[in-house]
C-alpha cells in the first residue's frame, strides 16, 4: 500500500506540519505492507518528492535538497482511476518524465492551504482516496466564527465571544463591558496559538488586535474562563463506532498554552503527551469526563461523518464546575497519537483505521447517480435556428 503523505504548504504552521508528517511517516513504515511516499509542498506551493524528506534532518537546509537532480518537482495528474499520480513538472526534451504514484493520500497539513478544505477539494477533483475530514468539515473546522455558530446550533456550551473584522471600528469600552478581563484575541483561521494574545487590561487590547489582524482579516475575542483547566479529547470512528480517546490536561504556565509550550518546551512539549507537562488521564470528575466524551461524539457525528481523528478542546471552570467547548482541530499536531496509545490503541492500528476509512469514504463519494435531462440536445437544436 503506497501512502502519499502530503505536508508543508504556505501556512504559517508549515514547520508544525513537517514535524507531524515526520512522525506519521515513521509510524506508517512500521506497518510491513505500507510504504510512505513523502510529497513536500514548499512555502511557495510547489509539490516536490525526494526520499530524504522522510528524514527530519533534511529540513535543516531544505533548499539544498530542492536543488538536487533527484528532487522531483511534481504536477498532479488525473489518472482516470483512484490512483494518486504526480508527474515530473519539467524535464529535458529527450528525458522521460518520472511518475510518482500512490494508492491513498494522507494530508498532514496545519492551517490555511491544506487543513481548510482546499487540499481536500483538490484531492476530490482528482478522484483519489484521502485520509481525514472532508471539504465541509475542514472548512468549518478552520474557521472559529462558523465553528462557534455550529456549536451553538447543537446546544453545546461555549464561552461569550465577539467577532471583529479588519477595517471596522471597535468600541473598546463596549467590548470590555461585554467580554470582560481576561479576554483572548485570536485570528479566526489559525491554529497552534499563533497570533493569540491574552489581554488582562485595556492597555494590552490594541497590541493584541494588531497581532491578530496581522494574520487574519477576522478576529475572535473570547471571554477568559476563571479557574480554568484545559482539556483535550480526540475522536474517530473504529469499526463503524464513534470512539473517544483518553482525555488529557495540558498544563500551561501563563494562563493558556503558548506555541513554545506546545511544540518547543525543553521540559516536555505538550503535543508529545510528555508526562512532565500533560496529565493523562485529566484529573476531573467522572461527570465532566462523560460530558467531554458525549460532546466529542456529537461534534464528530455532525461535522465529520466518520473522517479523520480530530481533537476537540475544552475549557473547564474547576470551581464552578462549568465545561465549555472551545475549538476543533481537524488535523491536530502529530495526530495526537499519544492520546490513542493512552487509550490502548496502538499507532499501527490507529493508522490502519484511518486509511481504511479513507477508502470507504472515497467509495461513498464516487457513487455518482446519472441524470439524463435532454437539456443539451434542446440547447443545440435552438442554437441551430
Amino acid at each position: 500500500m503506497r501512502v502519499a503523505v502530503l505536508f508543508g504548504g504556505k501556512s504559517t504552521e508549515h514547520d508544525v506540519s513537517i514535524a507531524s508528517a515526520y512522525a506519521v511517516m515513521r509510524w506508517i513504515e512500521r506497518i510491513p505492507e505500507y510504504e510512505a511516499i513523502p510529497v513536500y509542498v514548499t512555502r511557495a506551493g510547489k509539490f516536490v518528492h525526494h526520499p530524504a524528506f522522510k528524514d527530519i534532518r533534511t529540513y535543516q537546509d531544505v533548499r539544498k535538497i530542492l536543488e538536487e537532480s533527484d528532487a522531483v518537482k511534481l504536477m498532479a495528474e488525473c489518472s482516470g482511476s483512484s490512483t494518486l499520480r504526480f508527474v515530473e513538472e519539467r524535464v529535458g526534451l529527450l528525458t522521460k518524465r518520472r511518475t510518482i504514484e500512490a494508492d491513498v493520500a494522507f494530508p498532514v497539513f496545519h492551517g490555511l492551504g491544506g487543513e481548510d478544505g482546499s487540499m481536500q477539494g483538490f484531492l476530490e477533483m482528482l478522484g483519489v482516496p484521502y485520509v481525514g475530514p472532508g471539504i465541509l468539515a475542514s472548512a468549518v473546522g478552520i474557521n472559529k466564527i462558523i465553528m462557534k455558530d455550529v456549536f451553538a446550533s447543537l446546544g453545546l456550551p461555549i464561552v461569550k465571544h465577539r467577532i471583529c473584522r479588519f477595517g471596522e471600528t471597535v468600541d473598546d469600552e463596549a467590548l470590555i463591558a461585554e467580554i470582560g478581563f481576561p479576554m483572548f484575541v485570536k485570528p479566526a483561521r489559525l491554529g497552534s496559538t499563533i497570533g493569540v494574545s491574552m489581554v488582562r487590561n485595556r492597555d494590552e487590547l490594541e497590541p493584541a488586535f494588531e497581532i491578530a489582524f496581522h494574520y487574519d482579516r477576522d478576529v475572535v475575542v473570547e471571554a477568559g474562563v476563571p479557574n480554568v483547566m484545559e482539556l483535550n479529547c480526540s475522536v474517530t470512528e473504529i469499526a463503524g463506532e464513534i470512539v473517544t480517546s483518553a482525555i488529557e490536561n495540558p498544563v500551561s504556565k501563563g494562563g493558556y498554552l503558548t506555541f513554545d509550550e506546545k511544540y518547543m518546551a525543553t521540559d516536555g512539549a505538550t503535543m508529545t503527551g510528555d508526562s512532565k507537562t500533560v496529565n493523562i488521564p485529566a484529573p476531573i470528575p467522572e461527570s465532566i469526563a462523560e460530558d467531554v466524551r458525549r460532546y466529542s461524539r456529537i461534534i464528530f457525528d455532525r461535522f465529520f461523518a466518520g473522517g479523520g481523528a480530530p481533537r476537540i478542546d475544552y475549557l473547564y471552570d474547576q470551581e464552578a464546575g462549568n465545561l465549555y467547548v472551545n475549538e476543533i482541530n481537524t488535523i491536530p499536531g502529530t495526530l495526537q497519537i499519544h492520546l490513542w496509545k493512552a487509550s490502548g490503541v496502538p499507532e499501527t492500528e490507529f493508522l490502519r483505521g484511518l486509511i481504511d476509512t479513507a477508502f470507504r469514504d472515497h467509495e461513498r463519494r464516487e457513487r455518482n447517480i446519472d441524470f439524463t435531462s435532454g437539456l443539451l440536445e434542446n440547447t443545440i437544436r435552438f442554437a441551430k435556428k
